[in-house]
């Protein structure tokens, strides 16, 4: 094992030994790095931010790029707005906001097994646009009052007892976390990256118009989602009538609304307006956050030394992500992604641009089985993928959206695909076996339905 885990060194060591001719030496550097680097990723070799901090050292070692430009990526205002909103989320989570907004809407769903699974859906679509992270979305929030649901139902994957409903409940969460996830920009951290690679190629993906164009289709999905779940992994417990007892039992604990809550949720309705009009009232997003998060300080929601400080995973986040789009940029930079587009084009040549994006995005989507995460495989692909459509043809916005969407849709293809899925992997409540078999289905029948719906919808609004 442990040797399969330096397979990235000698993955790295290959590739600069062999002599290329068609791109200048620097940028075949900085592509058997960055390949190097989403091997080790994928293998998870070591945690992400010491990956992404070695990446760096090795890159200034071996002439890839100089030092000042491997700590670039430190100084993103994307990187920073992602950190930023982690603090944001913790504040939603500590003073109980969360858990009284959800509870509310599972007791006005929950008369039925699927009246209650629309009340999980619903209450992932309510968060998304609130919490950037959807592993932090899915772990932190929605899957702990699913579980405690399935667990007080007497489902337990200790006792034997998960597939009473609690496994089912396990997957609808994966599935409907991909369809928010493709819902808000602000929905997961991979979106905003796509939002800075998108840029790069001259589109200004915002809120607005990334919500105008997901809604319809992510309304469909959300509709149907559960109900092909619940044909094909159907939960063996029926009767859910403790439900009720359950949550009004969970909020006769909450109490009345705190001054903390009034006070979170008065600071999270002003940053999500902020978020949603930002483009118009000229404010950027960046600020938002920063203020935001200022305003959480002051008011004693959080604590700089206990909560700010030790926020690993925001810090965490910091370190692998700024390496991450460093390496892609200069990837960009040195004619490397051109040199693939223009061979990608070879291979595509005489394709019409609907046909072309078709067998693009089906790659695309697919090609996520070789990446542990959506930020590695938005990181490596995205940017690669959209200017070889825009090249074919393919509208711009069109491209940059469909690509978008796909990134999102993908994430519950394997119990590895995501962060959120290997969360959901760990507690047992769904076997590996499942998760495959599943994840196809599930994750086929969500992008096909997407996207007819999408054909429809997008042309309606203009994007071709």
């Amino acid at each position: 094992m442990k040797l399969f885990k330096l397979s990235p060194i000698a993955l790295l060591l290959a590739l600069l030994a062999v002599q290329q001719t068609a791109i200048n030496p620097i940028a075949w550097k900085v592509f058997a790095l960055f390949s190097s680097t989403i091997l080790a990723l994928m293998l998870q070799s070591a945690s992400m931010g010491a990956i992404g901090f070695m990446s760096l050292s090795v890159g200034g070692l071996i002439g890839a790029f100089t030092i000042k430009e491997a700590i670039a990526g430190f100084g993103s205002p994307l990187v920073w707005q992602i950190v930023t909103v982690f603090f944001i989320a913790r504040g939603f989570v500590k003073t109980g906001l969360s858990k009284r907004i959800s509870f509310h809407i599972i007791k006005f769903f929950g008369k039925n097994i699927l009246g209650l699974s629309y009340g999980f859906v619903l209450v992932n679509f309510t968060l998304g646009p609130l919490i950037p992270s959807s592993a932090a979305r899915i772990g932190g929030i929605i899957f702990p009052i699913i579980r405690s649901v399935a667990e007080t139902l007497g489902s337990d994957p200790e006792k034997g007892t998960q597939k009473k409903v609690g496994s089912f409940f396990t997957l609808l969460c994966l599935y409907s976390n991909a369809i928010v996830s493709g819902t808000f920009l602000t929905a997961m951290a991979a979106n905003l990256i796509i939002k800075s690679l998108a840029a790069d190629a001259g589109l200004q993906l915002t809120w607005l118009n990334w919500f105008e164009a997901s809604c319809v289709p992510a309304f469909v999905c959300m509709l149907l989602m559960p109900l092909l779940l619940y044909a094909i992994y159907p939960p063996q417990l029926k009767d859910i009538s403790k439900t009720t007892g359950l949550i009004n039992d969970e909020l006769e604990k909450l109490g009345k609304f705190s001054t903390s809550e009034k006070q979170m949720l008065a600071i999270l309705l002003s940053i999500l307006c902020a978020w949603i009009f930002g483009d118009f009232l000229k404010i950027d997003a960046i600020l938002v956050s920063f203020v935001g998060l200022s305003c959480l300080i002051l008011s004693n929601i959080l604590n700089f030394e206990k909560d700010i400080l030790t926020e690993k995973e925001a810090w965490h986040t910091l370190i692998w992500l700024s390496a991450l789009l460093m390496l892609a940029k200069t990837l960009e930079q040195s004619g490397f992604l051109e040199f693939l587009v223009t061979n990608l084009n070879h291979i595509l040549v005489g394709m019409s641009w609907p046909s072309a994006i078709t067998v693009l995005v089906l790659v695309y989507g697919y090609t996520h089985y070789l990446f542990a995460s959506n930020s590695s495989h938005v990181s490596a692909m995205y940017a690669i993928f959209l200017g070889t459509a825009i090249k074919m043809g393919t509208p711009p916005m069109l491209a940059g959206l469909i690509f978008a969407f796909t990134s999102s849709l993908f994430a519950g293809l394997y119990y590895y695909t995501s962060t959120e899925a290997v969360i959901l992997y760990n507690s047992k409540y769904v076997s590996m076996q499942d998760f495959f078999k599943y994840g196809i289905i599930m994750t086929s029948f969500l992008f096909c339905l997407w996207m007819f719906t999408g054909i429809a919808w997008w042309k309606l609004i203009g994007l071709y």
